[in-house]
């Protein structure tokens, strides 16, 4: 090994886990705009059972 060849080695090495962790990165933001989207379709859920609920309530007591 000669110096320069160190320095080879070492930048493909850089190189290669550079790519690893930028593939990384994006899975990671991927899932996280992912989970965004279920949490914000879980509160639109939760939102619209509640009107839904405050319907029957309503509903319920005209019936009596």
């Amino acid at each position: 090994f000669n110096a320069q060849d160190f320095l080879s080695i070492l930048l493909d090495e850089l190189n290669n886990r550079n790519g690893k962790y930028a593939s990384a990165r994006k899975k990671y933001e991927d899932s996280l705009k992912l989970l965004k989207g279920y949490k914000d379709q879980n509160q639109a859920l939760a939102y619209r059972l509640e009107e839904v609920q405050m319907s029957w309530r309503f509903l319920d007591t005209q019936l009596r």
